[in-house]
């Protein structure tokens, strides 16, 4: 867990408004505000209980005027931030919470857990530029990265499907997922209980992932 923080943490450039929506424990946020990520930050979680968490953890900062905490349903109680956090939710989830969204944060750094060619597809029809995007892996985990700024851009196939700076660079964590899938579609075209047309169906999923690799 603490590896996954860390990477979303370098992600975050410094500006004067920070919100963690969505916060959980509110682990983001404490590094963040050791690296003096932000002047200020804003703390959101639709659960209650999960907020009073985080409050717990960084209740010295909330009583300095350094941290703000607000039960919200995504941006909902939220007037205003220059870059925000949405990380450990779905990529339909985070579509959600922007698409419901009164303003549109300059900065934006996402880690969907699942959909990630859905979220980015969604980012670039809405107004925002892909600054980065990347997988990165923690323990046996697999994780994506997106930095996002307000600007034009356009993504190819590939890039919606695997993520920029994927294509770009092939990270080894980028490949050793791939390794990984492809490694599943092996074994799944060798059972008997399969049809041929599934067969052939995976086999060419899996022939197109070895480009990558």
């Amino acid at each position: 867990m603490k590896e996954r923080i860390i990477e979303i943490v370098k992600a975050i450039k410094p500006v004067k408004v920070l919100a963690d929506v969505g916060c959980d424990h509110g682990y983001v946020t404490k590094l963040a505000i050791s690296e003096n990520k932000s002047e200020k930050y804003i703390i959101s979680d639709v659960s209650e209980k999960c907020l009073n968490k985080a409050k717990k953890l960084l209740a010295e900062e909330i009583d300095g005027g350094k941290v703000t905490g607000v039960v919200s349903d995504g941006f909902k109680g939220i007037e205003f931030c220059d870059e925000a956090v949405i990380a450990g939710m779905g990529g339909e989830e985070i579509i959600s919470i922007l698409t419901n969204s009164s303003f549109h944060p300059q900065t934006l750094v996402l880690q969907p857990m699942k959909n990630s060619p859905k979220l980015r597809r969604f980012l670039i029809e809405n107004g925002y530029k892909i600054i980065t995007d990347y997988t990165f892996s923690c323990g046996r985990k697999f994780y994506d990265l997106i930095v996002a700024e307000i600007g034009e851009d356009t993504l190819s196939p590939e890039e919606e499907e695997f993520g920029r700076t994927n294509i770009e660079v092939r990270g080894k964590a980028f490949t050793d997922d791939l390794k990984i899938k492809i490694k599943k579609l092996s074994g799944y075209i060798k059972r008997d209980n399969i049809s041929e047309s599934e067969r052939e169906r995976l086999k060419g999923i899996r022939d197109r992932l070895k480009n990558y690799v």
